[in-house]
């Protein structure tokens, strides 16, 4: 085994490359543990702004995701996120809507909006607090 540094540093390069890639796939599993279809490069990440006008760094479509894995993946998302930005994501009807936000509140995190946006289906706007 070599243990020289430009060695070790290439092997912790690819383990956190897959890492991020584990991840990012875990995030696009529904709440069946199916991926859904990826989204064009920089859709989830694009932002721009609610019905309200709010400024929106980063989305999550959280579509189909039960409780209470709908609130594990708003959080991880949140810690990717530099304290001050603004996630929104999208979620069902019923306890989503009704557990998600409360929750983080509850966390600390700043629930900036939550509006409707279809027949059963919620946008919150999230602000990352720390």
């Amino acid at each position: 085994f070599e243990t020289d540094p430009g060695t070790l540093r290439g092997w912790l390069e690819r383990a956190d490359a897959f890492a991020r890639e584990c991840r990012e796939a875990y995030d696009r599993m529904d709440a069946s543990m199916r991926l859904r279809r990826q989204e064009p490069a920089g859709a989830a990440a694009e932002g721009g702004k609610m019905g309200n006008g709010k400024q929106v760094d980063v989305r999550l479509d959280l579509s189909g995701v039960a409780c209470p894995m709908n609130f594990v993946k708003t959080k991880l998302k949140l810690e990717t996120l530099p304290v001050g930005a603004r996630l929104a994501v999208i979620l069902d009807d019923g306890m989503p809507i009704e557990n998600v936000p409360k929750s983080l509140e509850e966390q600390g995190q700043k629930v900036l909006a939550q509006e409707r946006i279809s027949e059963g289906q919620w946008k919150i706007l999230v602000e990352r607090a720390r």
